[in-house]
């Protein structure tokens, strides 16, 4: 989806009525307002989505319906921009990540979320910014991290910029080398990049996209930086949920 909205409370409560084709009389009647008041909330709710009826701009509604609307999942975040950095160590077992996420927050307030990270992270290596960590437990065979924000409420319609630095450790260790990391949000873009030593790099890096267990579409080939052992990849409209599993054959 598009950058999604901003919805008042009271357009929200109407919008699942509009997505199961209710008329203006029955969503009056259920919210106890009248119909003109209505008329007036379906009329935002489609500018704000530059929608000229409910079937021109149903994808977009549903999406959001589906994310941040009454009784969707909701999510708080949008993600404008998401860029993953890897650096694999030499010796071919060590790697170090840096992230860069800039969120809006769609939907009420955001007073921060949970960060997963391998089991081969050690938590002092760990460093965050614009957030710091409040508690860290192991859950589900993964490090999980509970960060807030530093200023420690970010109000709806704000943007926020969450960094990571960290190292992971014998993460190549006897297994197939290869690299996953998850969206849990809805984004515009997403950037991956992978770095090799130059002397140890492989011919090519492939992707492929799951979506719970299933893997979704075709290999993704990684562009090679011409001169140097780094490879990328960028797409548009990363939908919630989706794995990038970044695989590769070393050199020899």
């Amino acid at each position: 989806m598009s950058t999604p909205p901003l919805l008042t409370v009271r357009e929200k409560e109407v919008l699942p009525f509009l997505m199961v084709g209710a008329t203006r009389k029955e969503i009056a009647h259920a919210l106890e307002i009248s119909t003109e008041t209505i008329k007036f909330h379906v009329r935002n709710i489609l500018d704000k989505f530059d929608a000229v009826s409910v079937r021109d701009g149903f994808n977009d509604l549903l999406q959001y319906q589906t994310y941040y609307g009454v009784g969707g999942l909701d999510v708080r975040r949008y993600l404008i921009d998401t860029a993953t950095e890897l650096t694999i160590m030499p010796g071919r077992r060590d790697a170090s990540l840096f992230q860069k996420h800039q969120y809006l927050i769609v939907s009420g307030d955001y007073r921060g979320h949970r960060l997963n990270f391998s089991m081969n992270t050690n938590l002092d290596d760990i460093e965050i910014g614009g957030a710091q960590i409040v508690s860290s437990n192991v859950s589900g065979g993964m490090r999980a991290v509970d960060i807030v924000p530093n200023e420690g409420t970010v109000f709806q319609g704000d943007t926020f910029e969450l960094t990571i630095r960290t190292k992971f450790m014998d993460l190549f260790a006897n297994k197939r080398p290869e690299y996953n990391t998850n969206i849990t949000v809805p984004a515009s873009k997403r950037t991956v990049t992978v770095i090799f030593p130059k002397e140890d790099c492989p011919e090519a890096v492939q992707g492929k996209y799951w979506l719970a267990n299933t893997v979704v579409g075709g290999a993704i080939d990684f562009d090679k930086t011409p001169g140097h052992a780094k490879f990328g990849y960028s797409t548009t409209q990363v939908l919630i949920n989706h794995k990038l599993q970044v695989l590769w054959d070393w050199a020899s």
